[in-house]
């Protein structure tokens, strides 16, 4: 095989045993760059990741409708002009007693001047984005492969320069093989003998004929299991909520709420009132009192 790559198509069925069990050797020399599968997703979710949709079979001007803003090469009566999609009227057209919708595009080009051209007469469109021109291509991709419902791609691409030799093996699920015997009896006036014979049934549900295959059959019962890899898997985080009901309380200096405390007892003593007063004013004259803090062992 060249050296851009060999593609696999499988069924969706068969994903996780080909993930369990794949293995391939570059017989060249090179290595395994990258093997790449198509998601789980189904053709509609990939589809609507696009922010245009053409399932609808739409035409020309609904296309260009959805594609409004992009720059635009067009091509009629021989000439090209290159601009942006400004946007698509409708117009309808009576001929007798028949309306026929008639669909105008209009352009500003690159001197700023609106164009305006029948849709019915352009004969080629070109998108100058090359993103856009991708994801064209992959959204035809994508409806292509809806044709096949339940085949998956696997693309194995290898290193290396010139022609490479890979080894690609994986176990699939396949139907159990059934034995068939037979007695076949001859005219022992010949002297030919009866002789046993066996026949093996191998049912093909691979959807491919099988051409140079190598086929050995074994019997016994097969151990094997099943193992979900192929679908992504998140590990689940526990969600934290902020409150924003909760009250803020204003900060208070520590040593203001202290100055401004006294036990209820204390008040209620004469003596205790006559030594708070003495406190107090010795607070005043205080250096310490301009940074509102008071010293009670220096006080007494």
């Amino acid at each position: 095989m060249a050296g851009d790559g060999v593609r696999l198509r499988v069924k969706k069925s068969q994903m996780n045993d080909l993930l369990k069990s794949l293995t391939v050797l570059n017989l060249s020399g090179g290595q395994v760059s990258s093997i790449v599968y198509d998601n789980d997703k189904t053709a509609t979710q990939k589809l609507d990741e696009f922010n245009f949709q053409l399932r609808n079979n739409e035409g020309l001007p609904q296309i260009l409708k959805q594609l409004q803003g992009s720059e635009i090469r067009v091509l009629t009566g021989g000439s090209s002009v290159q601009g942006t999609i400004m946007g698509v009227e409708k117009r309808n057209v009576q001929e007798e007693k028949t309306i026929i919708p008639w669909f105008f595009l209009t352009i500003m080009d690159q001197t700023g001047q609106l164009r305006t051209f029948d849709t019915a007469e352009i004969t080629g469109i070109t998108f100058v984005d090359e993103k856009l021109n991708e994801d064209l291509d992959r959204y035809l991709a994508i409806l292509f492969q809806e044709h096949q419902r339940n085949g998956k791609t696997v693309i194995i691409t290898p290193t290396g320069e010139g022609p490479q030799d890979l080894l690609i093996s994986y176990v699939t699920e396949v139907p159990v093989w059934k034995a068939t015997y037979r007695i076949v009896i001859p005219d022992m006036a010949n002297g030919k003998k009866p002789f046993l014979q066996g026949w093996a049934i191998v049912d093909n549900v691979s959807g491919e004929d099988w051409q140079n295959v190598q086929l050995s059959l074994v019997s016994g019962m097969p151990v094997s299991f099943i193992q979900e890899l192929y679908a992504p898997r998140f590990k689940q985080r526990p969600e934290i909520t902020v409150s924003d009901e909760d009250a803020v309380t204003p900060a208070v200096p520590e040593a203001v709420m202290g100055r401004n405390r006294m036990p209820m007892a204390a008040l209620a003593s004469p003596g205790a009132k006559a030594g708070l007063l003495k406190k107090e004013a010795w607070a005043e004259n205080s250096p310490l009192s301009r940074y509102g803090q008071t010293s009670a062992a220096e006080a007494d």
